[in-house]
């Protein structure tokens, strides 16, 4: 039997801190993909692709079977929780703009 241990709020933000992490979770998050064509699609190199999917794998967002990365259980109800954060950051915008803010 596996020890889980829940990963911290400052290791999740952590492991999708950066515009590349964010790009590399999405895209595994919307499809599942092989390593070759995310890192093509990404633009990023071979030491850029895997420090950041043994984060994402370390946290349990994401797993890898046969090749392949997908998004967890738990790594969706993250990325849910991102795509309504940026909503809400949309949201925000928009009514500062029209000056209700």
């Amino acid at each position: 039997m596996q020890l889980v241990i829940t990963p911290s709020i400052t290791q999740i933000l952590n492991a999708i801190c950066d515009i590349k992490s964010l790009n590399l979770f999405n895209a595994i998050a919307v499809k599942d993909g092989k390593t070759l064509d995310m890192r093509d699609q990404l633009s990023l190199s071979h030491k850029e692709f895997y420090s950041r999917i043994s984060k994402l794998i370390r946290i349990g967002m994401i797993k890898c079977t046969d090749g392949k990365y997908s998004i967890t259980a738990f790594g969706r109800v993250i990325h849910e929780i991102q795509l309504t954060l940026e909503g809400t950051v949309e949201g925000y915008s928009e009514i500062k703009k029209l000056g209700f803010w």
